[in-house]
């Protein structure tokens, strides 16, 4: 970063609070760098938890423990194991980006999950946090990684590798199918991928599974907003005249041609692509797809989230340029006639698949006639970029953070669970035992140390770790639900009332904890399930508490619908199968709701809505039978 006597814009953006609706309609000078990190403290000892009987091995054994700094910014904590330096003018920048968002997008999600940005720098500590990946045959396949989002109900994590400076691409990745390609390298650009994690980080508090291309067309779009202390600037794209050709493109390549054929599949002839070893650099579609040919629209919306293509969206990934080509020209193509049909096409293709009928009931045109317009946009680009200016108020600046170094505790904490949602919970394990093993006995590492022993199949090891942290009280709703899993598997047969009384307390201890899990409400319908007394209607309030929450959780719309069955509640069974075969098209699910359908007597009248959850009297468990607003 330059001195604060020479601020330079840099490119930030952001999404808040989405339904389909409003992401359409949206679519429609720094303080000196700190010093040397400090020393955490030792937690105190009322923040220790004694677990007698868990330390297994010799600390001899175990290897030693890795460096790492700390520190938080507003809804992130930070672990880095790059340079002091390096991670506070990243760390700042970010915290500018941020406020920029604020400005251009002020909606708040609702109980956003605990959140953590892993800077590794060094030892090559980006590789262990990497998901294996497949072909569709099984077979691994090498995808060139910079960063990326690992989220789930719970937890989320932006693991950045600021190691790694530029990447060789694979060209069948990124469009390069000529035989005669070469290797391709992409310079990475820390703070870009940086803002393209955080923008997936948000879409995925949507709720709901957003469409990749409108995903990847939305981050290639985010990139490339300019933020100047004042200024906001979104959707400005590059100048075509500022980069005459594409570096390492065959000078002699002809450019696609405009008209595509009738074929509702066919896409752009193709062309002789790049030839021999390229440098890329991350440019947009106007000047990446000039000499481009471009994909049919079947195969363009048919990329599923997990294909190696979207998995690999650096350098000059033709797939994700074309995301970002249809995504500008639906929302900032000049005179903006396809802000409303693109509105209703995202909406609408979020729900049911995309096909050329869909398509042209939202656009009013075949996929090749639309992808003609598509290709003269691409060509002569006429467009309307937004800006907001800061007229009043302090201008967007940001004092860089002050680092500590971490402690082994806190390192392995967040990096196990981050572990855990990569899929590799033994590593994530083997990482929690070592620092508890020398002496990080606080409820909040030994929470994870229980969920990731639980995943590993260790569950002797994980219900010591989780009936520890639950005593002291863990704040970490997994905790709760994962204890009472493994109390469901250890009992044999029906629950008695004492097991049954005992789970629930957990679950409706997980219940008061943000954000909330949809295995809190799939356990105490389990249970109920099990147990040889019979729930009543004020029980089956708090599983309808959970379907209004979960609406599309069909395992506890069935189970819950059993309950009714149980305790003759038909109407509010009858309502329940309804909207369970309403959100299912599995085969074999709706034939269990059919099954259990066929069991109820005739009704003596039309059902009703699903029942009420209104607050229930209080019942004889011990526990509230309501939870407070999600």
């Amino acid at each position: 970063m330059p001195p604060a006597s020479h601020f330079q814009p840099r490119r930030f953006c952001h999404v808040h609070g989405l339904t389909f609706a409003t992401v359409a309609l949206f679519c429609a000078a720094f303080v000196p760098l700190s010093a040397k990190p400090k020393k955490d403290a030792a937690p105190p000892p009322s923040e220790v938890v004694e677990m007698e009987g868990l330390t297994v091995t010799d600390a001899r054994e175990l290897p030693p423990p890795e460096e790492w700094s700390y520190t938080t910014i507003p809804g992130f904590e930070v672990l880095s194991n790059a340079s002091t330096r390096a991670t506070q003018r990243l760390m700042r920048d970010f915290v500018i980006f941020r406020d920029a968002l604020g400005i251009v997008w002020p909606i708040q999600f609702r109980d956003p999950p605990p959140s953590a940005i892993i800077l590794c720098g060094r030892n090559n500590a980006f590789e262990q946090f990497l998901p294996a990946a497949t072909k569709e045959d099984g077979t691994p396949v090498d995808i060139g990684r910079a960063s990326i989002t690992l989220i789930n109900r719970e937890q989320g994590f932006i693991v950045m590798d600021l190691q790694t400076k530029s990447l060789d691409l694979d060209p069948s990745m990124i469009g390069m199918e000529s035989p005669d390609a070469g290797p391709a390298s992409f310079e990475i650009d820390h703070y870009a991928q940086l803002y393209r994690e955080y923008v997936r980080y948000l879409l995925s508090q949507f709720g709901a599974s957003l469409p990749p291309w409108f995903e990847e067309g939305l981050c290639q779009i985010i990139m490339k907003m300019d933020v100047d202390k004042r200024t906001i600037i979104f959707g400005k794209i590059d100048d075509p005249d500022d980069y005459p050709s594409p570096r390492g493109a065959g000078a002699g390549a002809a450019a696609a041609p405009l008209l595509a054929s009738d074929d509702e599949d066919s896409g752009d002839s193709s062309d002789p692509g790049f030839i021999g070893n390229v440098t890329i650099d991350d440019r947009d579609f106007n000047i990446v797809l000039r000499r481009r040919a471009l994909l049919n629209f079947k195969d363009f919306f048919g990329v599923k989230a997990d294909s190696p293509v979207a998995q690999n969206p650096l350098g000059n990934n033709v797939w994700a340029k074309q995301c970002q080509a249809f995504v500008h020209m639906c929302l900032f193509s000049t005179g903006g006639k396809y802000k409303k049909p693109f509105a209703e096409f995202l909406t609408r293709s979020a729900k049911e698949p995309v096909t050329p009928e869909l398509f042209r009931e939202c656009f009013g045109k075949t996929y090749n006639r639309f992808l003609v317009e598509l290709r003269g946009y691409i060509s002569f680009t006429s467009y309307t970029a937004q800006q907001v200016t800061i007229t009043s108020g302090p201008p967007l600046l940001a004092d860089p953070p002050e680092m500590r170094v971490a402690s082994e505790g806190v390192s392995a904490r967040i990096k196990g669970d981050a572990l855990m949602i990569a899929g590799k919970p033994q590593a994530a394990l083997n990482t929690l035992r070592a620092a508890s093993i020398r002496g990080d006995q606080t409820a909040p590492l030994l929470a994870s140390l229980g969920i990731a022993a639980h995943a590993a199949g260790e569950d002797t090891r994980a219900r010591k770790a989780l009936e520890a942290a639950v005593a002291d009280q863990t704040t970490r709703g997994r905790a709760y639900t994962t204890l009472a899993r493994i109390h469901l598997s250890e009992a044999q047969g029906e629950l008695s009332p004492s097991q049954l009384s005992s789970i629930l307390q957990l679950l409706f201890e997980a219940r008061k904890i943000r954000p909330t899990l949809p295995d809190t409400y799939e356990l105490i319908a389990e249970a109920w399930t099990r147990s040889s007394a019979s729930p009543k209607d004020e029980h089956l309030a708090v599983l309808v508490e959970g379907i209004k929450r979960f609406p599309r959780d069909v395992e506890l719309v069935y189970q819950t619908a059993e309950l009714a069955t149980r305790i003759a509640n038909y109407d509010g069974a009858r309502s329940l199968i309804a909207h369970g075969l309403k959100i299912t098209t599995d085969t074999p699910v709706r034939e269990r709701f059919a099954k259990l359908q066929s069991t109820l007597p005739s009704p003596s009248m039309p059902a009703e809505a699903p029942p009420s959850a209104v607050e229930p009297s209080p019942v004889n468990t011990g526990m509230p039978a309501s939870a407070p607003a999600s």
